[in-house]
């Protein structure tokens, strides 16, 4: 991809979820605090990860892995890493994705490989 379709990408999910559609797990009533295996109770096929910064929903961009509260995919983040482009230019391009969102989902990655070699 190159860097102006990342833009176009870009301008075409600044959207942001409905609140009631992805909520993290601190705003959530007992009911509906996170389970075990990354799921929300009383929402089955809503699936946190990262420190609760990504969600998945089938619901919502067919089950993508997003980034919480913003209908940016993840994998939008790593192919803007994979083409060389910094972070500071994908947080640009996408106002809703924080620095801690991008974050979380780097250290996610990093434990996830340091867990998988350690096996």
């Amino acid at each position: 991809m190159t860097p102006a379709s990342f833009k176009l990408l870009a301008a075409s999910t600044k959207k942001s979820l409905d609140p009631l559609e992805c909520r993290n797990e601190k705003t959530l009533g007992d009911s509906k605090r996170l389970s075990h295996g990354g799921r929300m109770q009383g929402t089955p096929q809503t699936h946190l990860a990262a420190e609760g910064m990504v969600v998945s929903n089938p619901n919502i961009l067919e089950g993508k892995a997003i980034f919480l509260g913003t209908r940016v995919p993840v994998s939008t983040f790593f192919e803007y890493l994979a083409e060389g482009l910094s972070l500071d230019y994908f947080l640009e391009s996408f106002p809703s994705v924080t620095r801690d969102h991008a974050v979380a989902v780097l250290r996610y990655g990093q434990r996830r490989i340091e867990t998988e070699l350690a096996a």
